[in-house]
């Protein structure tokens, strides 16, 4: 069933950015791995290569993406072990580039878990570099295959999809072809849904994995702006105070002065006429050099307070900025949500597949398309919203039916921890009364 058909034209092709750098007759290949030449281009490193199946016409039918590592003499590693020719059975079907759908697996595409570290991930679009650096090298022929030319009826049935009819077993004997019977049927359907299961679980993982790292990297981003927010209050607040400060400072400075002013306004008052000149020099004198200490100190302050005042606003812009910002981010991950992910599990479900959640009592449910995002965000607050009680009941609830014991707190301060009736029903729980013995009820 697995075996390499002889006649049918089979290469390996090396990529290197993105495009074919290295062309090899699957036979060369193999005579790679059974250590005969190494490739001295390739030492101590990882490479991207492609393994495919072409028609009599050299069209694409077949292609498996995998990853070959070599050692530092150029030899591949001895480690490496991928059934390149059993694989393209293991995975689904690509684009149509001539000879109808092709074979195709890769690291999303692959039925077997434990090989797809060992696939990679092209650009599955027909018109990307992957694909077309492929086909043009087919075209190019530089390994010298056969070619033979098709006739146009040939080239439209190629092109012509094929409607397969659902037919009885006994029409597939009227056919010619034995039916599968038994056993034999059994262990068909058995390997086909394995095959379709595994294959929609590889889909669902990746897309699970784009998720999780576009949530990481918005959890990221939000934690980075709030922290800056954050520090940015923090420093708001301390120039308010240090302003409120500042005020309160030149307030007593001038309350000083108004006291020193009216102290020696009242000792002029009290001098005797004969030393009136004399004190009225001294008074002109002192008035301006107060007024000019004064005005002096005024600037300072108003400076200072200037500077304050414009730094607050500066800090309240910036606040207002990163605010703006965070609301931003949240909506585009929002909408990548809805345009990446979320059409792609939409598909799935009109596919059929739905997504089951078992929880302690509520046990099997099935989660709406649009509940996976309030599910993923706190599963356990969407686990008690469906059970119709708070987050905060429903983790309370979930200690006690885990471990039914009495929680009050002893006066050495130990829990009592007796044996209490469970309640299997969160919506029946009371904190305080059903975490209790008969003892400690009321405690």
């Amino acid at each position: 069933m697995f075996k390499q058909d002889q006649t049918a034209p089979s290469a390996i092709l090396f990529f290197r950015d993105n495009a074919i750098a290295k062309e090899l007759l699957y036979t060369e290949f193999e005579a790679h791995l059974d250590g005969f030449t190494p490739e001295k281009d390739w030492a101590n490193m990882e490479v991207q290569a492609v393994y495919v199946e072409l028609d009599e016409a050299l069209c694409l039918t077949a292609a498996v993406f995998f990853l070959v590592s070599f050692d530092d003499e150029g030899w591949v590693e001895a480690s490496w072990n991928l059934p390149l020719v059993n694989l393209v059975r293991m995975g689904g079907f690509g684009p149509d580039f001539g000879a109808g759908e092709i074979q195709l697996c890769c690291n999303s595409l692959c039925t077997e878990a434990r090989y797809r570290e060992m696939l990679w991930e092209p650009d599955l679009s027909p018109q990307g570099p992957h694909f077309q650096a492929i086909v043009k090298t087919a075209n190019a022929n530089r390994l010298g295959f056969s070619r033979v030319k098709k006739t146009p009826t040939q080239a439209q049935a190629a092109i012509t999809p094929q409607v397969i009819p659902q037919v009885a077993p006994q029409q597939v004997v009227q056919a010619g072809v034995a039916p599968l019977q038994g056993d034999a049927m059994a262990q068909y359907m058995s390997e086909f849904v394995k095959a379709q299961s595994g294959a929609a679980d590889a889909i669902q993982e990746k897309y699970q994995a784009e998720l999780e790292e576009l949530k990481q990297d918005y959890e990221e981003k939000a934690k980075l702006l709030q922290g800056q927010l954050k520090e940015s209050l923090q420093s708001l607040s301390n120039a308010t105070a240090t302003n409120k400060n500042l005020r309160d400072s030149l307030n007593q400075q001038e309350k000083k002065l108004k006291g020193v002013r009216e102290y020696y306004q009242l000792k002029i008052e009290n001098t005797p006429p004969e030393e009136a000149g004399l004190v009225k020099s001294i008074k002109e004198h002192y008035q301006r050099e107060l007024e000019n200490k004064i005005q002096t100190v005024e600037k300072e302050f108003a400076e200072i307070i200037n500077w304050r005042d414009t730094e607050i606003a500066n800090r309240s812009d910036k606040e207002a900025s990163l605010q703006h910002e965070l609301d931003e981010l949240r909506t585009e991950y929002q909408s990548l949500l809805d345009k990446g992910v979320m059409p792609f599990l939409e598909k799935l479900a009109h596919l059929g597949m739905s997504f089951m959640l078992y929880r302690d009592v509520i046990g099997y449910v099935t989660i709406p398309i649009d509940d996976l995002a309030s599910y993923a965000d706190n599963p356990d607050a969407y686990v008690a919203q469906l059970c119709g009680v708070s987050e905060a009941t429903y983790q309370d609830w979930l200690t006690h039916y885990r471990a039914p014991v009495c929680q009050a707190e002893n006066e050495d301060g130990s829990i009592c921890q007796e044996d209490v009736p469970l309640i299997s029903d969160p919506t029946q729980y009371i904190v305080g009364v059903s975490d209790r013995c008969d003892r400690c009820q009321g405690r």
